[in-house]
């Protein structure tokens, strides 16, 4: 008998997202993008699709927040921590 361990959240933080044009840049893109992501289809794996059940099983709540990349003034500066 397995005991199931619930998490409370899950969040996926995706930096220099690159499709703006389908999904907008936030919470609601990234809650459409995640949703898309973790669609189970017929012709899948079933460890992908395991992968993916077990998710939204074990998490209460998944986000997912879509960020652009955050300007070279930033990545490549070696003081910015």
């Amino acid at each position: 008998m397995w005991n199931i361990i619930l998490f409370q959240q899950l969040v996926f933080c995706v930096r220099d997202f690159k499709n703006q044009e389908e999904y907008e840049f936030g919470e609601n893109g990234g809650t459409d993008f995640l949703d898309n992501v973790l669609q189970l289809n017929p012709e899948q794996p079933e460890e992908i699709k395991a992968v993916r059940e077990l998710l939204r099983e074990y998490f209460e709540d998944i986000q997912c927040y879509l960020l652009p990349h955050p300007g070279y003034k930033v990545a490549e500066r070696q003081s910015f921590r």
